[in-house]
């Protein structure tokens, strides 16, 4: 009975995750899309009770042991929430502890998939209005002339690190980390550089396909951790050039 009110949650949580993402990405762009009201605190209200309810759900099926805990963790979370007026903690706690037996490897990958199609869709948008009215809401102008454009969120530097978290995103859900996911993070960190000007993230993406081609082709985890204990001064020096210049 537990098991199948589990799995028949399971949109719950879905649910719940979808809106926590969409309240972030409005959060970011509502703005500069002249939208403001799209930032509404409704859409993280109706999050965390749909969140709360798969987590009361899932905790039918707990020891007592792990209920208790599971309320330990939640009350810290929510005097948190009260304390400081954030919700981040409360929401990842709620996530964390719901997610019961739903397979996090493709969720988080279905989820980054739609993430960069958004992505995308908004960078058509703004590359529309451009060209059309000479306007790009966000975008900021680097000394010199270089546009960094943002696809209407709040920095081109928030979208560069969208675009490196939902790239991990979708290779994380991976169990096989593929030559053609590789060249596709490669692509994707040109394209984001190329757009946002933005070295951090750009090195974050390269650096984390490196690490993922190394575990894949290695096999063994301490050879890798002892090359990279060599490497790492340079690798070091590198990502601080690329970040600095």
């Amino acid at each position: 009975m537990v098991n199948k009110m589990e799995y028949r949650s399971r949109w719950l949580f879905v649910a719940g995750l979808s809106i926590v993402i969409l309240n972030r990405v409005l959060d970011q762009v509502s703005a500069n899309i002249g939208a403001p009201f799209l930032s509404t605190p409704l859409l993280m209200i109706t999050a965390v009770v749909l969140l709360s309810v798969r987590l009361f759900i899932v905790s039918l099926g707990c020891e007592l042991k792990r209920v208790g805990i599971v309320t330990i963790v939640l009350g810290l979370s929510l005097a948190s929430w009260v304390l400081s007026g954030q919700s981040y903690l409360l929401v990842a706690s709620l996530l964390l502890l719901g997610l019961g037996e739903i397979d996090v490897q493709d969720l988080v990958q279905r989820c980054s998939v739609v993430l960069l199609l958004v992505i995308a869709l908004f960078g058509i948008l703004q590359a529309i209005q451009l060209v059309l009215y000479g306007d790009a809401p966000g975008s900021v102008v680097r000394e010199g002339g270089r546009l960094r454009l943002s696809f209407f969120f709040r920095h081109p530097n928030m979208l560069a690190a969208y675009v490196a978290m939902a790239y991990i995103g979708c290779a994380s859900g991976r169990r096989r980390f593929s030559g053609a996911m590789a060249l596709f993070g490669f692509a994707l960190a040109f394209v984001s550089f190329l757009v946002t000007d933005s070295r951090t993230s750009t090195a974050i993406i390269v650096l984390y396909i490196c690490l993922r081609l190394a575990l894949r082709d290695r096999g063994s985890l301490t050879r890798v951790v002892k090359i990279g204990y060599l490497a790492a001064p340079a690798v070091f020096i590198a990502l601080a050039a690329m970040v600095a210049t």
